[in-house]
């Protein structure tokens, strides 16, 4: 195998192509395969106005790549016997107080970290002050997907108090908005020392000799990233989802965690002619994407960290296209993920609307921070969508899946003709939420 400075040094004009595609200003790449030592690969800025380039100290935020580090720090209190993955959360968090009594009487924390609630994105939507989800349910508890912030609550207290086992480079605060589903921040040059300890976790642990001196610091890996539920069914091979990561076995379909899969008809199959296993996990929040992978096989860590809520996933196409390399896919076998970036910019541009000049807002929450235009779109339905680098300049969480009724909000009058309602449907797959006026 050549050097993997080499490899990820020849992938550079690949690399700046997918950024240039995306609108992608900075990216920073770590790539360690076992003990040999780790290869930094950055482009771009991490300011754009000064010309300050991205480097492997660079922090960024790593979204939901924590979910994946809230899932070893419960590990360490399920070791230590003070809970089980299957304690219910009503019984830990004394705060949860879900609207659907199933949910609210049955949600165990396994049920939170693999996404098998069935509790609508809810919150996620908004982005709002509340860090909880307000639970409702929808479709069948033991498939759907979503995400939500409970575990947030307590996040701090139980990294703090988990165990005494020190990880030196960790960095902890408590200001920030959702830390356990994906409000902390890193670098590269850290996260590559953290996964390096879930690799080498893994291996020992799944071969059945793990002992308190197995080199890894993290407990209960073998629980946390077995398959728990599939994802991106038909697969041939492995496709599941397990705590705060995905499992794909080679060949197969990555992105289901990502943005790229709404701009495209389908995802390709990557690492043709290879069977490596691959555990993956990817994040987004407004101004960043992440993407790690990680190949148990040959001890391998892979981590793309991004600047910019870009025009398609640049971090889990960069991510992607350094697996194939990774595992050797054949020249004639590599996909083209130049052309697959562009095909998904072009399906977003076309969600673009033109916005008129129109004097009506409606306030989230009430908070002038969350003000937005409602322009008329057709007799008592308005739209607040506005241009997307606006929408992302404010911070708003903006992708294709959202719908058209997620932009749209509809007033209703009274007998007396007096406009005294708001419609409003923030999830397709729940009812519409109706605001009544109670004062002028």
């Amino acid at each position: 195998m050549a050097d993997i400075t080499d490899r990820i040094h020849r992938m550079s004009y690949s690399i700046e192509r997918l950024m240039a595609i995306s609108g992608t200003p900075g990216v920073a790449i770590g790539v360690m395969i076992k003990d040999n030592p780790i290869s930094y690969n950055n482009h771009g800025f991490r300011d754009v106005e000064r010309k300050l380039p991205v480097t492997e100290d660079t922090i960024f935020p790593i979204c939901s790549l924590t979910k994946g580090i809230t899932a070893v720090g419960i590990g360490l209190l399920v070791e230590e016997k003070r809970v089980s993955w299957d304690s219910l959360i009503k019984d830990i968090l004394p705060d949860f107080c879900s609207v659907n009594p199933v949910l609210h009487n049955n949600t165990t924390i396994t049920d939170i970290l693999c996404h098998r609630t069935g509790m609508g994105w809810g919150d996620n939507a908004i982005l709002g002050t509340a860090d909880l989800s307000s639970g409702h349910s929808v479709l069948n508890l033991a498939t759907t997907t979503s995400t939500t912030n409970w575990l947030a609550l307590s996040f701090n207290d139980a990294l703090e108090n988990a165990s005494t086992v020190p990880i030196d480079f960790l960095r902890m605060g408590d200001g920030g908005y959702g830390a356990a589903s994906g409000g902390a921040r890193s670098s590269v040059k850290d996260l590559v020392k953290l996964y390096s300890s879930f690799i080498k976790g893994f291996n020992t642990q799944f071969s059945g000799s793990a002992t308190p001196d197995d080199g890894s610091p993290l407990k209960q890996l073998n629980h946390i990233m077995s398959a728990k539920i599939p994802f991106n069914q038909p697969s041939q091979h492995e496709a599941s989802s397990a705590f705060g990561w995905g499992k794909v076995q080679l060949p197969g379909r990555f992105g289901h965690i990502g943005l790229n899969p709404a701009l495209l008809l389908d995802m390709p199959t990557i690492g043709r002619g290879t069977s490596s296993l691959v555990l993956f996990h990817q994040g987004s929040l407004p101004g960043s994407l992440t993407f790690v992978a990680l190949l148990p096989e040959t001890e391998t860590v892979i981590v793309v960290l991004t600047n910019s809520l870009a025009l398609n996933d640049a971090a889990d196409w960069i991510g992607q296209l350094i697996i194939e390399d990774i595992v050797n896919v054949p020249s004639e076998l590599r996909t083209d993920f130049i052309g697959l970036a562009q095909a998904a910019v072009a399906k977003n541009l076309k969600c673009h609307s033109q916005i008129v000049d129109d004097k009506l807002y409606w306030l989230m929450y009430g908070l002038e921070t969350e003000m937005f235009e409602l322009v008329h779109y057709h007799e008592d339905t308005f739209t607040w969508l506005q241009p997307r680098d606006e929408l992302v300049s404010r911070g708003r969480w903006v992708r294709s899946g959202q719908g058209a009724t997620f932009w749209e909000v509809k007033f209703e009058a009274s007998e007396s003709a007096t406009i005294d309602k708001l419609i409003w449907v923030p999830d397709s797959e729940l009812p519409p939420m109706a605001y009544t006026k109670t004062r002028e």
